[in-house]
């Protein structure tokens, strides 16, 4: 479990949310909120934080088996993240791209 601020988990997010620079580095971005992370694809999913709140609820449970996550206290969960009233989740999601004769190609996933 991460109980501060100064982990070095909790700093990355807090980069990856403020520089646009960082995240085409890494290439990945952060996804925040329960509907937001159901719907990512688990193979694009690199890492999952959750409030201990978040983890404690039994109807979570589900969601969290698809993913690799680590469970954070609630207090810092709420420095990580970008929102006024955080909903106990987020992750990082690898950047996907694709090429324009991929796309045109048809071998890119289509678009929708």
């Amino acid at each position: 479990m991460i109980s501060s601020t100064a982990n070095q988990h909790v700093k990355q997010v807090a980069a990856l949310m403020k520089k646009a620079r960082l995240r085409k580095e890494l290439k990945l971005y952060v996804v925040e909120g329960l509907r937001m992370c159901r719907e990512l694809p688990a193979a694009q999913v690199e890492m999952v934080y959750v409030s201990q709140s978040f983890a404690a609820n039994p109807a979570h449970r589900e969601l969290l088996e698809r993913f690799r996550f680590e469970e954070v206290r609630d207090d810092v969960f709420k420095s990580m993240s970008d929102t006024q009233t955080p909903q106990g989740i987020l992750a990082l999601v690898k950047q996907v791209s694709y090429s324009l004769e991929e796309i045109l190609s048809g071998q890119a996933p289509p678009i929708s």
